[in-house]
């Protein structure tokens, strides 16, 4: 369980937007057609709770359950993972791909290593026809795989430096709070003194008071000019920010497949008019905390159930924050898992309502980038009766 919790952190740090790659990663998949003489081709993310099928043959968004896949069993391997006739396999005869519609009979897949030596997907191809490929088409398409995660590898570059970027950010609002107000006095002072001209004990000479005061007052001008933020227009130093209500959309747009395989009515309400513009960073780490949280609904929420994703702003002390919470009408959890959840230990997991796998990985998982966000997360539920987790983030720190 540690390996696998270690796994999906490691995966994190990519904060992959698995709804982007498609056109990026479409010359991986065309080859691996060619190579291996095979009609399909998927490049797969594995997650806590789902495989993300982030580039393939056909457009559209494609999502399963984890233990619905075969890559989940090509992860656990170091070589090619071949599985001649799926049909005949004991293991993979009954699931809804081989059984049904499209027939697959044929698989080969290729775990996507990273250089840190762990497994996050697989690229691998897919036929309605037995076959068997050759050692050097397998080692063909383990290039490819290493071509794949070079790729997946400069993103994630990218994301972290904005989150640099975005840490940097934090610290000079910091700065610009902890510097304005002493300059400020000393402007103030310089004014006493200057008004107090029958004040004999002033040995200054009024000149250079006001040099003092015009000094003071161009540091604090410039402090204004580098560090202001204009929310409006979605910049703060001249970097790109999102609308909050994208990471929503975003959420919406990823979750409605897993939802509409169980029936349940899933829906996002907004209970503000507030918008606010945060870092690409946190946008993508806010997707990430909602995508699982919803996913634990849908493992453990029943055909025709509903889940709820309800966001608003708050003002607490001075300061903005964000709440989220997130409801499912499912089987819940009981005292013990509520209780060691909200005290930060571990929840060891149970069967969805499907028989889904669970170890508890999600969760602990999502504490975790909670945390990342110096943010809160809290759940309430009763068994029968569902679950509520709530997650409260600053707005500064987006």
């Amino acid at each position: 369980m540690e390996q696998e919790i270690d796994r999906v952190d490691h995966l994190a740090s990519f904060a992959l937007d698995y709804s982007s790659y498609h056109q990026e990663l479409s010359p991986f998949v065309k080859l691996a057609q060619e190579i291996t003489d095979s009609p399909v081709c998927e490049i797969n993310i594995i997650d806590a709770y789902n495989q993300w099928t982030i580039a393939r043959t056909e457009e559209e968004l494609k999502v399963i359950p984890r233990e619905e896949s075969v890559c989940m069993d090509t992860i656990q391997e170091s070589k090619p993972y071949e599985v001649r006739d799926l049909k005949g396999h004991t293991r993979y005869s009954n699931r809804s791909y081989v059984a049904g519609e499209p027939y697959f009979r044929y698989y080969c897949g290729v775990q996507l290593t990273t250089d840190e030596d762990i497994n996050i997907g697989s690229i691998c191809v897919l036929d309605q026809e037995t076959k068997e490929i050759t050692n050097q088409q397998k080692e063909q398409l383990e290039y490819l795989a290493d071509l794949v995660v070079q790729y997946l590898q400069k993103d994630r570059l990218v994301h972290q430096s904005n989150r640099k970027v975005h840490k940097m950010e934090e610290r000079f609002r910091t700065l610009n709070h902890d510097i304005r107000n002493p300059i400020n006095g000393i402007v103030g002072i310089v004014d006493l003194l200057m008004t107090d001209e029958g004040d004999e004990q002033i040995e200054v000479s009024t000149d250079d008071l006001q040099m003092i005061k015009d000094c003071a007052n161009a540091i604090v001008g410039e402090i204004d000019r580098v560090l202001s933020t204009d929310e409006q227009e979605g910049v703060v130093d001249g970097v790109d920010k999102k609308p909050l209500k994208n990471v929503f959309e975003q959420v919406q747009k990823l979750n409605i497949p897993s939802a509409k395989r169980k029936d349940i009515n899933f829906r996002i309400e907004r209970k503000d008019d507030a918008d606010y513009y945060i870092s690409p960073y946190s946008a993508k780490q806010l997707v990430q905390i909602i995508n699982n949280l919803v996913a634990n609904g849908i493992k453990f929420t029943g055909n025709e159930g509903t889940i709820k994703v309800i966001y608003t702003t708050e003002e607490v002390e001075e300061q903005s924050l964000l709440k989220i919470m997130v409801e499912d009408d499912g089987i819940g959890m009981d005292e013990d898992k509520v209780e060691s959840f909200n005290s930060g230990e571990k929840v060891f997991g149970s069967s969805g309502t499907e028989g889904e796998e669970s170890f508890g990985i999600g969760l602990h998982h999502v504490r975790r980038m909670v945390a990342e966000l110096d943010g809160n997360i809290s759940v309430e539920s009763n068994p029968g009766e569902g679950t509520q987790f709530t997650v409260t983030i600053a707005i500064k720190h987006l």
